[in-house]
């Protein structure tokens, strides 16, 4: 599966192992690579380096207006965290949707953020709420919004549609992430979501919720005092060769005297920039339309109150 194993013990350790010319490949919980590892031949020749146990990384606490979530926390810590679940309940939904309870108490967000791939279930949520990834070297760390750390990746749109159990890339952090060598990323941070703050997360499988997403939708509506209304930002899982945001990627206005037809002209607008993909997509035709469907149904939920279930296809 893989040459060598090393357990690191601090931050440290990690940014000076990192600079070293050897082939390695960092972990935390390894739900990926182990996959990788047992189907195919990629790490052979590789050093695993385990950062699952640096005490410095379990680090999971509100910061000032931020949630700090370390690369050691996995999805059921973040889960189960009262600091999370207060702070960023959005995020926590998502996570509740990824794979089986065995992987979430294994996985860690900042791998699921590194891996980097489009059909992400945390991602979504991550990005329509603004995070930011803290990325660590020798040279000091800078924080970058995780919007602007993803590469293009074309090649993972014939992948199944997005439907499958591996990505193309040993090493996603070399293909799929603006990072130099020696970087990682330590940690995650969240604006913390306000009282008002309002969101939405749908997942669509094609058996059952462990799987892979074959898409899925985030929005967050969130309130902006100064014009009495909220932002929408909107993100599709499973569509586009980088995750993204819709609708403009700004964010759009939806205040008190909002209308359905305003909803729905929105989303028809998220429908057009899917067009972009369209002929490259495995599934183009069923997934563009699928997504219109959820980000109007979605916004009708948070802003009239119509069940889901209930909303006009």
């Amino acid at each position: 599966m893989f040459g060598r194993y090393e357990r690191l013990k601090t931050p440290c350790d990690v940014d000076k192992r990192l600079m070293e010319d050897d082939p390695s490949v960092i972990f935390a919980g390894g739900t990926d690579l182990m996959v990788k590892g047992r189907e195919r031949n990629w790490y052979e020749q590789h050093t695993f380096l385990d950062i699952g146990q640096i005490e410095a990384l379990k680090l999971l606490r509100k910061e000032g207006n931020w949630l700090v979530i370390g690369a050691g926390v996995t999805l059921s810590e973040l889960i189960s965290s009262p600091a999370a679940q207060s702070a960023a309940p959005l995020l926590c939904q998502a996570a509740e949707h990824v794979a089986s309870c065995q992987v979430r108490n294994r996985a860690t967000l900042a791998g699921n953020a590194a891996n980097a791939c489009p059909a992400s279930d945390c991602i979504p949520a991550l990005l329509v709420l603004g995070a930011e990834a803290a990325v660590r070297s020798l040279k000091g760390v800078r924080e970058v919004p995780l919007l602007h750390l993803y590469r293009e990746c074309r090649a993972c749109l014939k992948h199944e549609g997005m439907h499958a159990r591996t990505c193309y890339f040993p090493d996603p952090s070399r293909k799929k992430l603006y990072m130099e060598k020696g970087e990682w990323i330590e940690s995650i941070r969240i604006p913390i979501q306000g009282p008002e703050d309002r969101y939405f997360f749908y997942k669509l499988t094609k058996n059952r919720s462990s799987e892979m997403a074959v898409i899925n939708v985030a929005i967050n509506l969130k309130w902006q005092q100064e014009t009495e209304g909220y932002e929408a930002l909107t993100c599709v899982g499973g569509m586009f060769p980088k995750p993204c945001l819709l609708g403009g990627g700004a964010g759009i206005r939806f205040g008190t005297d909002s209308t359905k037809e305003a909803v729905r002209a929105y989303a028809e607008n998220c429908r057009r920039e899917m067009e972009s993909v369209k002929g490259l997509l495995t599934g183009y035709e069923y997934k563009q339309r699928t997504a219109g469907y959820l980000i109007e149904a979605g916004l009708n939920q948070m802003l009239f109150g119509i069940p889901v279930e209930e909303g006009e296809g």
